[in-house]
């Protein structure tokens, strides 16, 4: 049986959707065992029987949008506080060092 590697990916493609939509952790193991499945048919092949010119570069829609970013970074406006910035002046302090009296 010679089938085509990129039909087969795109199964995969196809059930990574499904597994990232799933509501429970046993739908997710389920699509997850579909992929696995996917992937041993792949490796099963011989390997001159894979046509890897018929596979083609991620869609853009695949990329990570700015609110996933912000979600993983997070906010990149936040003002960060310098050393100079956090000191408490005091009346009776005058230096940066905790020895300074």
């Amino acid at each position: 049986m010679n089938i085509p590697v990129s039909s087969i990916i795109g199964k995969m493609e196809e059930e990574l959707k499904k597994a990232k939509a799933a509501g429970t952790p046993h739908d997710l193991k389920a699509r997850l065992l579909v992929i696995r499945s996917l992937c041993d048919v792949i490796l099963d092949q011989q390997e001159e029987n894979y046509d890897f010119s018929a596979i083609q570069e991620p869609k853009s829609e695949s990329e990570i949008t700015p609110l996933e970013l912000e979600k993983m970074i997070g906010n990149a406006n936040r003002k960060t506080l310098t050393m100079k910035e956090r000191l408490l002046v005091e009346d009776d302090a005058n230096g940066e060092s905790i020895f300074d009296f």
